[in-house]
């Protein structure tokens, strides 16, 4: 897929300002549609420490996990916590960067791909994660990269996405805004990151159960909302079983 390239960029000091007030309309929209909620507000490392559980309690079977948008291999280091010693825990993103040393974790292997074709052998994984990558891409980029990720597993793909039942207004203005200040952030970092400005991306549950349905080797999707584990409504677990 062809890459979008502007040819004027905000000087650095107006991208700071800009990502900001991205930030801003995000947080606030996250609010308005979350004003009904009235759950505890853990902190960010404690509600990702529970996500990582809820993923490795999905693939606690598995001898090998990918993941693939790892960023700097966190989530895989707070997986390990979970998981048995013998797993082989690798990531790749399109910038290769060093986990940050989480205390009792065991390091993954991470290394740069160039976003569209999976460095790997067919079958290579029992299990591969992709969280919080496929709303960023173009829906045809989406499913090249879901193909991917099939090829390359064996059991089951772990799919984390921003996701509900159905979109509020609230809801379709923080999309906007967070696809927007992250492609900003991101799009500086690799030249094979695609930026992709649509918010085609956020499939509603339903939504994405039937498209991940359909894919050829897919037996069945089930849903998990992680809404009792985080402060929003939107973090859901797709679980995509192979057959």
């Amino acid at each position: 897929m062809a890459k979008t390239r502007h040819s004027y960029r905000p000087a650095c000091w107006a991208r700071t300002g800009i990502r900001a007030v991205l930030r801003a309309v995000e947080y606030l929209a996250l609010r308005v549609a979350n004003t009904r909620r009235n759950g505890k507000r853990l902190s960010a490392g404690v509600d990702n420490l529970l996500k990582a559980r809820v993923l490795a309690s999905a693939c606690d079977d598995s001898t090998s996990v990918l993941d693939v948008g790892c960023g700097n291999g966190t989530r895989l280091e707070e997986m390990s916590l979970f998981l048995d010693e013998v797993v082989r825990l690798v990531g790749v993103d399109v910038a290769k960067r060093e986990p940050p040393g989480l205390p009792g974790s065991r390091p993954p292997e991470l290394e740069a791909f160039d976003g569209q074709s999976l460095p790997f052998d067919n079958g290579s994984f029992d299990t591969t994660c992709v969280c919080y990558v496929l709303h960023h891409l173009a829906p045809e980029h989406a499913e090249r990269l879901l193909a991917e990720c099939l090829r390359v597993t064996r059991k089951r793909i772990l799919i984390l996405e921003d996701s509900m039942p159905e979109w509020s207004t609230s809801y379709r203005l923080r999309n906007w805004a967070h696809l927007r200040e992250a492609n900003m952030l991101y799009g500086e970092e690799s030249d094979d990151f695609s930026t992709f400005y649509g918010t085609q991306g956020f499939l509603t549950q339903t939504e994405w159960q039937t498209q991940l349905g359909s894919m050829l080797s897919v037996d069945h999707v089930n849903i998990h909302q992680l809404k009792g584990i985080k402060r929003y409504e939107h973090h859901t677990m797709f679980e995509v079983v192979l057959s």
